[in-house]
């Protein structure tokens, strides 16, 4: 199973991160935080291969803080800082 594998913190916010596939993913709605940016700006920020969904409802990755469920909205995460 995929899950959380580090939680950094940055000016009293924490920025969770995910392994999938040998690639360390950030959660984009911390990381926009962070940067003060929107996260539906992150698209035409950074490359396609950098961006993707995951989707709370798949047993196979457990993202801390994030319910699946009906209506559950995928989570966004970027490779690149």
């Amino acid at each position: 199973m995929n899950s959380i594998e580090q939680v950094f913190h940055y000016q009293n916010r924490q920025v969770r991160a995910i392994q999938f596939a040998d690639t360390l993913w950030f959660v984009a709605k911390d990381v926009c935080e962070v940067l003060g940016i929107r996260t539906n700006s992150v698209r035409f920020i950074l490359d396609e291969d950098e961006v993707r969904d995951f989707n709370p409802n798949d047993n196979s990755i457990d993202v801390c803080g994030a319910e699946a469920g009906r209506g559950v909205r995928n989570m966004l995460a970027v490779s690149e800082l």
